[in-house]
């Protein structure tokens, strides 16, 4: 679909929002207007959350080598728990959303009032997805896939209340039965992983790498001295070499 089409259906939908909100002022009902800032406060926090799974999942393979500061955050900690219990903030954080956007009428600007054909679940519906999948959830995470522990450093503060809420609700808890069961459908997976060494390593895309084919030199045209790409040691040109070398 296209770009400004899609724009254009988001914008439509705040201007609804906007005016509903407004005509709800108008007539004394001001807790809608709290309601609103809710959702806003609800967005941002929502921003931090889904950037930080995706920080956090970039930096806990490679955290003993990571600067000491986070170094020390990750310390003790269980990945598994940690990204278990960030979903019930998330979850929650968007029911929050979801329940504080649905109006009985809606004001639709140039149309008036409209509150028949499912018109306000139908908004709420369209307007929750947009703003939450467009603002709430692919920007953060794109935002922290480029720059991992830039984005842990602005998101580690979330570890508190994740950690919180799991000792005292551990909302997730019945899923341990749903992985127990799968392992016995499905096997754990983790007898080869210790028993069997990998057969090769997978660079990770995002690394830096110095050498003549990842990263010519100025002027260059390739390998010098008559070598090849077999020649070359580096993990993205010949992982095997790189494993065994």
């Amino acid at each position: 679909m296209n770009k400004f089409i899609l724009w254009l259906v988001w914008v439509s939908l705040v201007a609804i929002y906007v005016r509903t909100v407004a005509a709800l002022c108008a007539m004394g009902q001001y807790q809608y207007l709290g309601l609103a800032v809710v959702n806003l406060a609800c967005g941002l926090f929502l921003w931090f959350a889904e950037g930080f799974e995706i920080a956090f999942a970039m930096i806990w393979p490679t955290r003993h080598s990571a600067d000491a500061d986070i170094r020390g955050s990750l310390q003790g900690l269980d990945a598994e728990f940690v990204l278990a219990q960030r979903q019930v903030i998330v979850v929650a954080t968007i029911t929050v959303v979801s329940l504080t956007s649905t109006f009985e009428w809606i004001v639709i600007p140039g149309v008036g009032k409209l509150q028949s054909y499912g018109a306000p679940a139908w908004f709420s519906g369209l307007f929750t997805t947009f703003t939450i999948l467009w603002f709430c959830q692919v920007f953060p995470k794109r935002v922290a896939a480029k720059s991992a522990e830039r984005f842990w450093r602005l998101s580690k503060w979330l570890l508190r209340p994740i950690v919180v809420a799991g000792k005292i609700l551990d909302l997730p808890a019945p899923s341990d039965d749903l992985v127990a069961l799968w392992d016995a459908i499905f096997g754990s997976g983790q007898r080869c992983s210790q028993h069997q060494p990998p057969l090769f390593q997978v660079a990770p895309l995002w690394a830096p790498c110095d050498c003549e084919v990842c990263n010519p030199r100025s002027g260059s045209t390739g390998f010098s001295n008559g070598s090849s790409l077999g020649d070359c040691r580096c993990a993205m040109c010949n992982p095997t070499a790189a494993q065994t070398g």
